[in-house]
């Protein structure tokens, strides 16, 4: 069986990681945005945005956290996604970059 030697050229490969820098530095400014954003909403939508996203609990966990019904834990969540995309449409604070950033919230 043949091997073959690849080789890079090494001007390539700074040019990957700064980029690779750059990506993760705007990340972890996106998320400290959010996190911003996500502190100024109202308490329980806070708290349930908070569970639901960077706990990554389920509604039902979620429900059962904040004592509340399952209905409720979602009605706050979606207040909450909805108050943040009012905030963030207004002040065209992320540009399309930020994108799959924001997508985490999405879901």
């Amino acid at each position: 069986m043949r091997s073959f030697k690849t080789t890079e050229n090494i001007d390539d490969v700074e040019i990957i990681e700064v980029c690779r820098i750059e990506n993760d530095l705007l990340q972890n400014e996106v998320l400290e945005r959010l996190r911003y954003l996500v502190a100024e909403l109202p308490e329980k939508q806070r708290q349930t945005l908070e569970l639901r996203v960077f706990s990554d609990l389920s509604f039902k966990e979620v429900a059962e956290q904040m004592n509340c019904p399952y209905d409720t834990a979602k009605a706050n969540y979606r207040h909450a996604m909805l108050r943040l995309r009012e905030v963030l449409e207004r002040k065209d604070a992320f540009d399309r970059s930020t994108e799959p950033v924001l997508m985490a919230f999405a879901r």
